[in-house]
């Protein structure tokens, strides 16, 4: 399986912490560490705003608003 293939996935939901800027640092040093593997952030509208540019990041996933709110 190519390196390509695999990957960081993690979920950033909520702004009551600061996720986005917590997902930016993770992603940067994923990077430095391990170019070549994919970064994929699964983040709530609120985040996804922010990171979907970022250039660390390979994918942001937008998730649906809970029904449990």
């Amino acid at each position: 399986m190519p390196d390509r293939d695999r990957g960081f996935l993690w979920f950033a939901v909520g702004n009551h912490h600061d996720y986005a800027n917590m997902s930016k640092h993770l992603a940067d040093s994923i990077k430095q560490n391990n170019a070549i593997n994919n970064v994929c952030v699964a983040a709530d509208d609120h985040n996804h705003k922010i990171l979907s540019n970022y250039k660390n990041i390979d994918f942001v996933v937008k998730i649906p608003p809970s029904s449990h709110n």
